[in-house]
């Protein structure tokens, strides 16, 4: 029995030592795997061929691309690996006309950036004129450079204070006017008025002296359709129209201008009803 126990002992001792022995390789392996990716690192890092020594700009034009490039200019010469494209990417996009930089890097020395630029699709005459992309976001204020586009009226900073999505609906409805008027061939300039009002909804203006054409809510493409031939059969009339209240496709309530009235023959008269 005793020779038992002492066998018994001796194989634990055994087993113990084994399972140190792989225990201890184990950590070996691992540190030197360690070493070996710090080594690595260092080296990458440290790396001349490694160095950013390319930017390239695409998707915008020369001026927002230089500006860009004025951003990522510090980046020049770091490391591709460690560079924080994150900050730099923030950077870029606080350019209120970039809507979103990806950042790409193009080993062993380059960075990519490709920009969305926002496309200007009106003016919002608030306290002072901004312009409106064709999401619907107000982002920079308006300059003489974007005077011929058509302006959205009718909106206050109050408005966005209080009910938010009100003052954003109004916008998208004069957005929705801007595309129905390319759409039909019709002016899209400074001469452009688009007047929103909560109670009464758009009003569009198309020239300094035009009429005042009322749109009210909704069907806006459907409704301008008609606006084209009306206004030419006015004009094959030589009449012009004070104001036009249009109320769909087929039939609009015309106000005849009394200064055309005067320069026709009896029997037209102010306030006409002209079907389309």
């Amino acid at each position: 029995m005793r020779r038992r126990s002492v066998h018994r002992m001796r194989m634990q001792r055994q087993e113990h030592y084994v399972r140190f022995i792989r225990v201890a390789a184990m950590a070996a392996v691992a540190g030197l795997a360690l070493a070996g990716a710090v080594l690595a690192g260092i080296m990458i890092y440290d790396a001349p061929g490694m160095q950013i020594a390319h930017i390239y700009v695409r998707g915008c034009d020369a001026a927002i691309a230089e500006e860009v490039l004025v951003n990522a200019e510090p980046y020049r010469g770091k490391n591709i690996v460690a560079a924080d494209l994150r900050s730099l990417r923030s950077l870029i996009e606080s350019n209120a006309w970039i809507e979103r930089a990806v950042i790409r890097r193009k080993y062993p020395d380059a960075l990519s950036i490709a920009v969305s630029v926002r496309t200007a699709r009106a003016v919002i005459a608030l306290d002072e004129p901004y312009l409106v992309d064709e999401h619907g976001i107000v982002f920079t204020r308006a300059s003489g450079r974007y005077a011929d586009l058509p302006v959205v009226c009718g909106l206050t900073r109050a408005d966005f204070e209080q009910d938010p999505a009100a003052a954003e609906k109004m916008i998208h409805d004069g957005l929705q006017i801007v595309a129905a008027l390319q759409m039909n061939a019709l002016p899209l300039d400074e001469n452009v008025r688009i007047t929103c009002s909560h109670e009464l909804g758009c009003t569009l203006q198309t020239e300094p002296r035009g009429p005042e054409i009322y749109l009210g809510f909704d069907d806006y493409q459907y409704k301008l359709s008609a606006l084209p031939r009306m206004l030419a059969d006015l004009r094959s009339r030589g009449l012009s129209a004070r104001s036009i209240y249009l109320q769909s496709q087929e039939r609009a309530f015309v106000k005849i201008d009394q200064d055309s009235v005067r320069t026709q023959a009896a029997g037209r008269t102010a306030g006409a009803d002209v079907s389309t």
